[in-house]
């Protein structure tokens, strides 16, 4: 049998459900209720099942028994799957659990708060009505009676024959369905009835509007898409970084700037400058990079390029050799060998000198195993500078001795003469230099920077520097 309405209801609301039942079905609804409608000895979930299946329209009485109520959302899931109407009769002002508000999401409620009344059950009927087709009234059924042929011969002989009941003509009998109560017939005669919004249903919106923004996402895809691959083709801008110098090579990568402290009484005749220092007290003297006329080589490989300012020129492949001189950037060096695994080449400069040089700031055009491993010299060993006969020299003369300290931060070897209490002559390598002299004033000359000289006053002592311009 086909219901119209099939009334959910957690048993706790038993009483709203009858009440709703009674004016729905006094309103020609046929509806179906629990367990009113359950025989005897039938399965309880079978007939709720087989119910549902057979109604058009399930009212879900709504309250805190029914949200919390297990049966009720099995009934929700099998109303949703056989497609039935859900109207939400909602008495209490509380919000669907997950599972229920998965179903009702989308349903328009009718609120009958605290207790319903019959205004608002009144609504509920015209709303189903408005969602229950109209019922084709069945055709009228004319009975005809059959007449039995006449019986002419009596049954006695003495008496005339006397017509039977069948053989009068019986009426005609008209068989018509009977009509339910007009739709807009109040329930309650003492209110007349509201006009409900739900008398007028919203017609729904096409499949194709519904799942419309399924083609404007896949193309919003491909535009991100689209600008991903450009951005990616193109490249970003990499922000150049300044790198900082360890201190561990600060002794390959002086800076060499020309120095202007020069004693009033010292007059450079060409570019060496000498400071002399106060105590302890250190002046930082730098050089500047010598003007080294550049010599074209006689072939292209093996060569190093030097990618720093300046890199000292060594005597041997580590910072514990002396300094010969220093090449600067851009200059190109004829590899001649290799030692520790390439982490020193031996080179000839473009001013034609031999010496060592540290590959960290250099770059060169062969692989470490193509480049032959060269001889290793043995460190120098660190001695006093001391004094040396030579034209118009002599050794010290004098009881007393004292020392003059020369550092020598040209990065070249220096000579000085001194002419005084005794006549010296000195051959002064990199570094600090202690030279033993009697006590005095001597007059100086230095001769170096590559070609160099200065002259001078220097007393016994004192601590001098000495830097190339």
């Amino acid at each position: 049998m086909a219901y119209d309405v099939f009334i959910s209801y957690s048993n706790k609301d038993k009483f709203v459900a009858d009440g709703i039942c009674v004016n729905l079905e006094a309103g020609g609804i046929r509806c179906w209720i629990a367990p009113r409608d359950i025989a005897p000895g039938e399965d309880w979930p079978s007939a709720i099942t087989t119910a549902i299946s057979h109604s058009r329209i399930m009212v879900l009485v709504f309250s805190a028994s029914s949200n919390s109520s297990e049966d009720v959302s099995r009934e929700l899931f099998l109303a949703a799957n056989s497609k039935l109407v859900i109207i939400p009769f909602k008495i209490e002002n509380i919000e669907p659990e997950p599972g229920k508000q998965y179903y009702l999401a989308r349903t328009h409620w009718l609120d009958a708060i605290n207790p319903p009344t019959q205004e608002q059950i009144h609504d509920l009927l015209i709303c189903v009505k408005a969602l229950i087709p109209v019922r084709e009234a069945p055709p009228v059924i004319e009975v005809q009676p059959t007449i039995p042929p006449h019986i002419d011969q009596s049954i006695s002989g003495n008496e005339p024959p006397q017509p039977t009941l069948l053989a009068q003509a019986l009426p005609v009998i008209k068989v018509q369905p009977a009509t339910p109560p007009h739709i807009d017939q109040p329930i309650s005669r003492n209110k007349p009835p509201k006009t409900s919004l739900l008398k007028q249903t919203t017609p729904k919106k096409s499949i194709w509007l519904r799942y419309l923004w399924i083609p404007a996402l896949l193309v919003l895809l491909c535009l991100i898409g689209l600008v991903v691959l450009a951005i990616a083709s193109h490249g970003f801008p990499v922000r150049a970084r300044a790198t900082a110098t360890a201190l561990a090579t600060v002794s390959e990568t002086e800076t060499r700037i020309a120095s202007s402290l020069i004693p009033p009484n010292l007059t450079p005749t060409s570019n060496l400058t000498a400071t002399r220092m106060a105590g302890n007290i250190y002046a930082t003297q730098t050089r500047l990079a010598q003007s080294v006329p550049a010599t074209a080589t006689s072939r292209p490989a093996p060569q190093a390029v030097v990618n720093i300012e300046s890199i000292n020129v060594r005597s041997g492949p580590g910072t514990e050799y002396p300094v010969l001189g220093f090449v600067v950037k851009g200059n190109k060096l004829t590899i001649l060998g290799q030692a520790y695994n390439c982490s020193w080449l031996e080179v000839n400069t473009p001013d034609g000198k031999t010496g060592w040089i540290s590959t960290t700031y250099v770059t060169y055009n062969l692989a470490c195993s193509e480049i032959a491993q060269a001889p290793i010299p043995p460190v120098p060993t660190q001695a006093h500078a001391q004094a040396t006969s030579g034209t118009g020299g002599q050794g010290p003369s004098c009881d007393a001795t004292a020392t003059i300290t020369i550092t020598n931060n040209t990065g070249l070897p220096l000579t000085i003469s001194l002419v005084g209490p005794a006549n010296y002559s000195f051959n002064l390598g990199t570094g600090d230099n202690t030279l033993n002299v009697c006590p005095g004033t001597y007059n100086y000359s230095m001769y170096g920077c590559a070609g160099g000289s200065l002259t001078g006053t220097v007393s016994s002592g004192q601590w001098w520097v000495f830097t190339c311009n």
